[in-house]
């Protein structure tokens, strides 16, 4: 690591140097005094667009002398100064050079001490502050007032697209504050509030701004307290909403009922793309509510449901939208408690869909029979390019019939069987499939109970693979002869 002493040197050095343009410093020991001696070269230097010092220590002093670069510098685009423990007094310095400097387009000062008065300083430059387009103030303790400061920022900052408030405890109040402003606010098209102690009021206030904003792409409501209520809401604005495409409600309590709101707004949303309603508790209902959904929605291309206790019904109607859904590409059920009759559904789906490439069904209850039913799909599909299966109990009986499987399949590109309970004889079959698949380029069998030998034909024929792979890139014109 280095320390004041070294970024010394470092910086006699960047004071002639007309090249450089990234410079990463992160996680190292480097104090206020080091700090002084990188703002000294940033006064000159004419190239460095890219500053990472994120992990050390050079807190408010240190914020200082980097702000006075700031004020003349002509080049630096990117600034990453978190977990510096940088509290209102480096804010206060950050912001005054925001108000001058002209080229800062991403500042990232998450993970400091910045507080309430911080995110006020912060948000008077916003006010006036014409370049910066992202803003990272995550796990700073903003709270209420922080975010109303900010809110009043964004009523009249019209660069910001990217704003990261996530673990600033702002709660509904803040929430309500940050709702108000994105009636107004026309550019700011990533928001991310996550683990904020955000409830059904919380979620209301962003609804109704939901339904009148014009710019929002992508809203990140992780691990709030919203509820079936407060998912109601949020469904009520995506049946209006026209710029949404990504949508993160990842553990917040929401249940069968919330899942049967969010798929009446499904029905007829035409912007959402990506769905994340993982570690919640939807159930096998909630997910029949869901595949009703998606057998009439066009746009969704990624649905996440990890651990929601889907069950083999739940797969069982997720599977039948499966059969006639003509968008979704990327289907996650992981820790889902899917045993073999679940993937016997889902194995009928993949028989006759034409559009999903990703499948996850990691850490459930999948065996030998199972992989039966995969087996028989994967023989007839031609669109699945990735398939996970780890943590699940297929043993070599299995593993046997996958490999028969991957020797007629043309399309399976990545196969993940890690954690299984696949053995030598299993390893073997693998081996036997790779010798004439022709698709296959990362089977990962990690974790599980194969042996010197069955491992020395996985590798032997890895190796080939991937010669195969780089001379067919290399030598293209050679490799048809």
């Amino acid at each position: 690591m280095i320390g004041d002493h070294d970024v010394r040197s470092l910086s006699e050095d960047l004071k002639v140097n007309n090249t450089l343009t990234n410079l990463n410093v992160s996680g190292n020991h480097i104090g206020h005094n080091g700090a002084g001696h990188l703002s000294k070269a940033l006064k000159v230097n004419g190239t460095l667009t890219n500053l990472n010092v994120s992990g050390n220590h050079i807190s408010d002093s240190g914020a200082c002398h980097l702000s006075e670069a700031l004020k003349m510098n002509g080049t630096l685009a990117n600034l990453n100064v978190s977990e510096n423990s940088i509290g209102e007094s480096g804010a206060c310095h950050l912001s005054e050079a925001l108000k001058v400097n002209g080229t800062l387009a991403d500042l990232n000062v998450s993970w400091n001490k910045l507080g309430e008065s911080g995110a006020c300083r912060l948000s008077e430059a916003l006010k006036v502050n014409r370049t910066l387009a992202n803003l990272d103030v995550s796990g700073n303790k903003i709270g209420e007032s922080g975010a109303c400061h900010l809110s009043e920022a964004l009523k009249v900052n019209g660069t910001l697209t990217n704003l990261n408030l996530s673990g600033n405890n702002i709660g509904d109040s803040g929430t309500d504050h940050l709702s108000e402003a994105l009636k107004m606010n026309g550019t700011l098209a990533n928001l991310n509030v996550s683990e904020n102690s955000i409830s059904e009021s919380g979620a209301c206030y962003l609804s109704e701004a939901l339904k009148v904003n014009e710019s929002l792409t992508n809203l990140d409501v992780y691990n709030n307290e919203i509820g079936d209520s407060g998912m109601a809401h949020l469904s009520e604005a995506l049946k209006v909403n026209v710029t949404l495409t990504n949508l993160d409600v990842t553990a917040n309590t929401i249940g069968e009922s919330g899942a049967c709101h969010l798929s009446e707004a499904l029905k007829v949303n035409g912007t959402l793309t990506n769905l994340n309603v993982n570690w919640n508790s939807i159930n096998e209902s909630g997910a029949g509510h869901l595949s009703k959904a998606l057998k009439v929605n066009g746009t969704l291309a990624k649905l996440n449901v990890i651990s929601n206790n889907i069950g083999d019904s739940g797969a069982g109607h997720l599977s039948e939208a499966l059969k006639v859904n003509g968008t979704l590409a990327n289907l996650n059920v992981s820790w889902n408690n899917i045993g073999d009759s679940g993937a016997g559904h889902l194995s009928e789906a993949l028989k006759v869909n034409g559009t999903l490439a990703y499948l996850n069904v990691t850490g459930n209850k999948i065996g030998d029979s199972g992989a039966i039913h995969l087996s028989e799909a994967l023989k007839v599909n031609e669109t699945l390019a990735n398939l996970n299966v780890s943590g699940n109990k297929i043993g070599d009986s299995g593993a046997g019939l996958l490999s028969e499987a991957l020797k007629v399949n043309g399309t399976l590109v990545n196969l993940n069987m890690t954690w299984n309970n696949i053995g030598d004889t299993g390893a073997g079959h693998l081996s036997e499939a790779l010798k004439v698949n022709r698709t296959s380029t990362d089977l990962d069998k990690s974790k599980d109970n194969i042996g010197d030998s069955a491992a020395c034909h996985l590798i032997g024929l890895t190796l080939q693979r991937n010669v195969r792979s780089f001379l067919k890139k290399v030598f293209p014109k050679n490799e048809e002869r």
